[in-house]
């Protein structure tokens, strides 16, 4: 009644029972609106994790059955999402950790999901410590995938599960591969891990096929993954080079915004219209400069040089289209995937 209520009709649990008096439940159900007392909704709300694992058995394997939902090929992925809880409170859940928003100033929560590709259906969740890291909990929750998968359909499949990078492990793709019910994986690759691919020219990409791939390429190899043969695919995505590189001019202007300040700063001590403070050095000059050059592609777009004249300190530099256009052939549009599905198409 509560997620019904939710989903037409949100309201407090003091106003749910006079709500469920104004609908057609009652004489669906057969329940009496007294029922669905505040006291009451927090009492049936009191359940046990193994209580509601047996719910949500029950629930997919209903839906599965009656949709005939595809789960052979499943999506996981990790996050977490920051509290407000006191430092000082115990909590079970809410730590300091990572924080996927940035606020690393705050306890997080961490959430873990794993959906069918077709139809997004929800096969199992798991909130967990925000000092866990993913790749961790990627292993307990391949763990509980096994068990529910076969407690629900009744017998191992041909699973694939897809996951991101951060959840990369050699032990978590031995897992994956380990016991009767072994899982077959698609994951993304770090750039660090494939340098050598992110060097091949475009020359060599093949167009991948259908509409939402649309003008989208790939070059196929295999190679070592973690200690298994695996096909590596390398796509590029131009609307996705298109993205990067807005994102790229945004840092750029930034830069060269907080460059000149530097500059600036400097000219005006040298010719000595600022004489209070520490006197910069070239270690502190060159500190600030790769802080300022710190976001992605920056360093390598960037030149600049501190030049000493007098016991004066000056600071150059110049942005290089030639290493932006090198950086875009190389790096942008591109993503890493590897698989052991080798008879899955590009």
């Amino acid at each position: 009644m509560a997620a019904i209520n939710r989903a037409v009709a949100p309201t407090s649990t003091n106003q749910l029972s006079d709500w469920y008096a104004g609908t057609c439940l009652p004489l669906l159900t057969g329940f009496t609106p007294t029922t669905f007392s505040p006291q009451n909704f927090w009492n049936n709300t009191k359940l046990s994790s193994r209580d509601i694992e047996n719910m949500e058995d029950l629930i997919l394997e209903k839906m599965i059955a009656t949709y005939q939902i595809d789960t052979t090929h499943i999506i996981y992925d990790a996050t977490n999402f920051f509290t407000y809880i006191d430092t000082m409170q115990k909590c079970e859940t809410a730590k300091r950790g990572h924080c996927k928003a940035k606020r690393n100033d705050l306890r997080v929560v961490g959430l873990s999901l794993m959906v069918t590709s077709d139809c997004n259906i929800p096969l199992l969740h798991e909130t967990y410590p925000g000092n866990r890291p993913d790749a961790k909990e990627f292993r307990r929750m391949m763990e509980q995938l096994k068990v529910r998968y076969e407690r629900i359909s009744r017998k191992p499949a041909d699973v694939t599960v897809v996951f991101d990078r951060g959840n990369n492990s050699e032990d978590n793709i031995n897992y994956l591969k380990s016991g009767e019910f072994p899982l077959h994986y698609v994951g993304g690759l770090k750039k660090n891990q494939v340098k050598d691919l992110y060097q091949v020219s475009r020359e060599h990409y093949v167009p991948l096929k259908g509409e939402s791939l649309k003008n989208q390429s790939a070059y196929r190899t295999m190679m070592d993954v973690y200690g298994s043969n695996c096909t590596v695919l390398i796509v590029h995505n131009p609307e996705l080079e298109n993205g990067q590189l807005q994102g790229i001019a945004l840092n750029q202007d930034k830069a060269t915004k907080k460059l000149l300040e530097l500059q600036e700063s400097l000219m005006r001590r040298a010719i000595g219209e600022v004489k209070k403070g520490r006197a910069p050095t070239q270690e502190s000059i060159t500190a600030a400069v790769e802080k300022i050059l710190k976001p992605e592609y920056m360093k390598g777009i960037f030149k600049y040089e501190i030049l000493e004249k007098e016991d004066k300190l000056y600071l150059t530099f110049a942005p290089s289209e030639e290493a932006l256009e090198q950086i875009r052939i190389t790096h942008l549009g591109k993503t890493a995937l590897f698989t052991d599905r080798h008879d899955f198409t590009n």
